[in-house]
């Protein structure tokens, strides 16, 4: 037996045995009620703000006012009524027509139901990702956080996939 499996079978035996260790009283002290905190529509750039870094998104407010997360995805989270709309924008390869363009958007679409894509701008040059989410009634923070996941995962591996035509 190694001197980690050794260590680590002390550890397991002491934790067991109900013995605190650093590790242990670290994970008491952590306030996790917060997750449990009710995002409704009256919440605030600000309390939304505070979630996002609570839950370890790198995020900023960005010059309209709207939140901007940093993360495998770049996203906006803009406030609609009665929720929230979350976007990420893409940019097309240069020399693709806009016939492909559509057919990337019609493709995308046909693979993911919580996310809409969607041709946008003045001559249709950008894709637009996009998930509305309802706050009216209340959610959870910790659904809120799930739910940027999910539109994070969900947003990536559908461009990483078969989509090569468009640039993060």
């Amino acid at each position: 037996m190694t001197s980690t499996c050794k260590d680590t079978a002390l550890v397991r035996l002491s934790d067991a045995a109900g013995f605190e260790t650093p590790e242990s009283r670290q994970r008491e002290r952590q306030d996790t009620r917060w997750l449990d905190q009710i995002i409704s529509e009256t919440a605030t750039v600000d309390d939304l703000l505070d979630i996002l870094e609570r839950g370890f998104f790198t995020c900023r407010i960005d010059s309209d006012g709207d939140i901007v997360v940093r993360d495998v995805v770049n996203f906006y989270i803009h406030p609609a009524s009665d929720g929230l709309l979350l976007t990420a924008l893409f940019d097309f390869r240069e020399g693709l027509d806009h016939a492909a363009m559509q057919a990337v958007a019609h493709a995308a679409n046909g693979g993911e139901w919580m996310v809409r894509y969607r041709l946008c701008g003045e001559d249709e040059l950008f894709l637009r990702a996009e998930h509305y989410m309802v706050l009216k009634g209340g959610i959870t923070a910790r659904n809120f956080g799930h739910t940027l996941r999910r539109f994070v995962t969900a947003v990536f591996q559908q461009m990483r996939g078969a989509h090569r035509e468009v640039i993060a």
